[in-house]
């Protein structure tokens, strides 16, 4: 276990996954982890902590001779280059390494180390049957084969409880398509399996069993909706686990990056709206070239659930291939060898 020692104010759940990421932390090391989150990077903050002076000062008066940035859980749905910059500015007064969940390239960074802390959470929610992290009880993991018979409706789109305005655009494009859209309420939220109350659980874990079995087709917005990166979290991973048609919006190529990952995107489906670029860098999507696009092709695919079923049944490999990547995909072990400069 390397010792290393965390920015005051971080929180320190980072040193809980042992199993995955095998650190300690001692106050007295020289390598200082900073949450990637936790810095404010406009100029005009007003609070000293988020500020660029306060990390150069800590660095200096604690004898840093190395940084170590990790963006483990994304917090925005667009990619901030503020945030890089201030790497890219870091890494010239010593040794600094980026942890990142993106899985595509950083142009800029010195030693950019790719970990996939969500695939890790979700392969071991499943395995383990963590009970709290899906809305059924532990006997109903893991149903497979699915059923090839013909299901009650069409779509489940689940929105969550974060950027709810950005969320809405998706859910006033698409809530005339038959299925189960998840609210914020207890008018709207879907009932678990479990006896579970509280709205705040309801809308962060993924719903019961029987939702995902009386659907074909799964359409949400990723944590991140905007390049030039991808990651991947249990919005994309825990769909395409239950043997389905995933068409989530993410940005730019997040389905060549699923291929490039091993995943397989179902037959009869045109995706080429994958390889459109944003036009914008904020969070407006709702005239986005690739969102009107997305858009189109999801009301296309539901059009007809005759002609929807068909297609189901003819990408039953692609799904069974899927969710065998619960097997095959390894968990993602960190190697702080990668943390070394060369």
């Amino acid at each position: 276990m390397r010792e290393v020692a965390l920015l005051p104010g971080s929180n320190d759940w980072i040193f809980k996954l042992p199993q995955w990421l095998p650190i300690v932390q001692n106050q007295s090391s020289h390598e200082l982890w900073v949450d990637y989150w936790q810095y404010e990077v406009y100029p005009d903050s007003r609070n000293e902590f988020y500020t660029k002076k306060l990390l150069k000062r800590y660095i200096k008066t604690h004898a840093i001779q190395k940084l170590v940035f990790y963006d483990i859980f994304h917090y925005v749905p667009i990619f901030e280059d503020q945030r890089i910059e201030m790497i890219k500015y870091f890494q010239k007064i010593l040794p600094t390494s980026l942890i990142t969940i993106c899985k595509r390239p950083i142009p800029g960074i010195n030693n950019v180390v790719h970990f996939d802390y969500y695939w890790n959470r979700c392969k071991q929610a499943y395995l383990d049957k963590i009970p709290g992290w899906k809305q059924l009880g532990k006997e109903n993991f893991n149903q497979w084969p699915i059923s090839l018979d013909p299901r009650l409706s069409v779509l489940l789109s689940l929105y969550g409880r974060n950027n709810q305005a950005l969320k809405n655009v998706l859910y006033n494009s698409i809530n005339h398509i038959p299925g189960f859209h998840s609210g914020l309420s207890e008018e709207t939220v879907l009932p678990p399996d479990t006896g579970e109350t509280q709205i705040r659980i309801l809308t962060a874990t993924p719903p019961a069993r029987r939702f995902f079995d009386n659907t074909y087709v799964s359409a949400q917005l990723e944590s991140l909706i905007k390049g030039p990166n991808v990651i991947f979290c249990e919005k994309t991973y825990d769909h395409l686990i239950q043997g389905r048609f995933v068409l989530n919006f993410g940005p730019r190529h997040y389905y060549l990056s699923l291929v490039e990952n091993g995943w397989k995107i179902p037959v009869g489906i045109d995706f080429g709206w994958d390889n459109i670029e944003d036009q914008t860098v904020d969070w407006n999507i709702a005239n986005e070239p690739r969102f009107v696009a997305y858009i189109d092709c999801l009301k296309k695919l539901t059009a007809d659930q005759n002609t929807l079923h068909d297609l189901f049944v003819a990408n039953i490999d692609v799904f069974e291939h899927n969710h065998q990547q619960l097997q095959q995909l390894p968990y993602d072990i960190f190697n702080l060898e990668q943390l070394d400069h060369k």
